[in-house]
């Protein structure tokens, strides 16, 4: 890759971390993973999953801390139509390097924004629920591996549909099945608890495994009775993970290219009518 196309990159993801951390959205970014580790140990305090899952509450925030990186794909996706509309990803056809450089600055800054915000959420699970207080530094190192992985593994979907989704409802529905994705994965509820049929839908997401890893770094050996296999299997999870993220980078470029093809004079102007006559693009 060219060191232009590099630096343009960085220029950007600067801009754009100064922009998340540097505006009064910050406050957001703060306070928005505290909050959900508050209200998820709020509803399931007391709730029992299973007599070897003792602490509810620490088994669901252990899976989302390790499927938290599925929220920076949303974020690329996200920010993706909002430069569809605002005609950014038409300009970076223009530019030498554009596209490039672009995906470059979404990847630094979306890692900054996910160690970040992830780094909060392990810090105030830890906080607040007992049951996640390490007991070893290597609870610390393996944690942020995770957080590292979980990106890797997220990333890249997060472009793709991205690129194919081109509408305000084709977003909303997109929005709907990651969030159902999100909290029906085996991330909140043990996967012993869904229909078996269903277990094994389930099984091969990478949603379900990032938080499967999540549940092995910070649990006892004890609460992999409600995972897929009725133990816990990092080494099975990290093979799983590296073939999806694996699909994902492949995929990228290709579908990369067929959706910045489609921005043109004409998409923008389309897009802009819509939100002039609508209300939305």
């Amino acid at each position: 890759m060219d060191a232009q196309a590099i630096r343009a990159g960085l220029r950007q993801a600067r801009a754009e971390a100064r922009i998340t951390f540097l505006t009064p959205s910050f406050l957001a970014t703060v306070i928005s993973p505290i909050v959900m580790v508050l209200a998820v140990n709020y509803f399931l305090d007391g709730v029992e999953f299973d007599a070897a899952i003792h602490d509810a509450a620490a088994f669901s925030i252990a899976g989302l801390i390790g499927a938290v990186g599925a929220i920076a794909a949303f974020n690329v996706m996200s920010e993706m139509q909002t430069e569809r509309t605002a005609g950014t990803l038409l300009r970076l056809r223009m530019l030498p390097y554009g596209t490039s450089s672009w995906v470059i600055g979404k990847l630094v800054d979306s890692f900054i924004y996910l160690i970040f915000t992830g780094g909060l959420i392990v810090v105030a699970a830890m906080l607040v629920i007992p049951g996640l207080r390490p007991d070893s530094v290597s609870t610390f190192i393996l944690a942020i591996g995770l957080l590292i992985a979980s990106f890797i593994v997220f990333f890249p979907f997060g472009v793709i549909v991205g690129a194919l989704v081109r509408s305000t409802w084709g977003f909303i529905v997109s929005m709907g099945i990651f969030m159902v994705l999100y909290a029906g994965s085996g991330t909140v509820i043990p996967l012993s608890l869904y229909p078996e049929w269903l277990q094994w839908v389930v099984g091969v997401t990478p949603i379900y495994w990032t938080a499967h890893l999540g549940r092995w770094v910070f649990l006892p050996s004890e609460a992999g009775v409600g995972e897929l296999a009725g133990s816990f299997n990092p080494g099975i999870g990290v093979i799983v993970l590296a073939v999806w993220a694996i699909v994902g980078f492949a995929l990228v470029p290709r579908v990369l290219r067929s959706g910045m093809s489609r921005e043109t004079m004409g998409s923008l102007m389309a897009s802009r009518e819509r939100v002039a006559t609508k209300g939305y693009a």
